[in-house]
């Protein structure tokens, strides 16, 4: 398995709306009134808007990936912790078909299918057959609680992580819907993290934690086996010169 982190460094005030003109002064004007006004209006798009890479490096090099995964021959998970984020990538998937197919550079369409909490259990059951089939689709879009645990997705060989929380232990559940026992093929997992940003400082410390539990727990616990292990030799071997006495011994 590969891990590729991609720290995107960009100024999100000047990338914020180039997709749809107008919108992104509208955003930046929204801060002039009261501040609660204002991250209202940050969390709710006009009525009007239309997705547009352009809006959001993160998801254009997701699908540039997927692209690419796809001309290959090769199938990806995207992971997400908001199921609104996936709603937009669908937005993003289709403006981005159209644009590829307008260029010739894609020779057919990208395909997709989700699986999120609102996926019923025959849903979720046709969903990862659909995927997993000679004919699946391209990407599966997951959010992370839904998608994260419980299911076998070793046709995909790349993953993408969009966002992450505190937790390390939900990425290696995500990474191993892919990279598990059965895959047959390398996993290359992508991390997309937001320079100088929260998310970038909450990347940092889930690396540290990692680190944390690495030289803590795992080191300890070879120790402890490998103690172990010392043990249960010396216990065979003197049960071994116990049995060699005895069998000296007349009866």
């Amino acid at each position: 398995m590969m891990i590729i982190i991609i720290i995107i460094i960009m100024n999100a005030g000047d990338n914020m709306g180039k997709g749809n003109r107008g919108h992104g002064d509208r955003r930046r004007t929204s801060f002039s009134g009261p501040v609660n006004e204002g991250y209202a209006e940050l969390f709710q798009p006009p009525a009007d808007y239309t997705a547009a890479p352009e809006d959001g490096v993160k998801l254009y090099i997701a699908i540039r990936i997927i692209k690419a995964a796809m001309l290959r021959g090769e199938r990806a998970l995207f992971f997400s912790l908001s199921t609104k984020m996936l709603s937009l990538f669908e937005g993003i998937i289709a403006e981005m078909n159209r644009r590829w197919q307008q260029d010739g550079s894609l020779p057919r369409p990208i395909r997709f299918c989700r699986l999120d909490g609102n996926s019923s259990g025959a849903e979720r059951e046709n969903t990862l057959r659909s995927f997993n089939s000679s004919r699946g689709a391209d990407v599966l879009l997951l959010s992370m609680k839904a998608g994260g645990v419980g299911i076998n997705i070793t046709s995909a060989t790349r993953v993408i992580l969009a966002d992450s929380g505190f937790n390390p232990a939900d990425d290696r559940q995500a990474i191993g819907r892919a990279y598990r026992y059965g895959q047959t093929r390398p996993v290359f997992v992508y991390r997309l993290v937001c320079y100088q940003t929260l998310e970038h400082r909450m990347f940092q410390q889930k690396v540290a934690k990692e680190w944390l539990f690495h030289t803590i727990v795992e080191e300890a616990s070879l120790k402890r086996d490998a103690l172990t292990g010392l043990r249960l030799q010396s216990m065979i071997q003197l049960l071994g010169r116990s049995l060699e006495v005895s069998s000296e011994v007349p009866a």
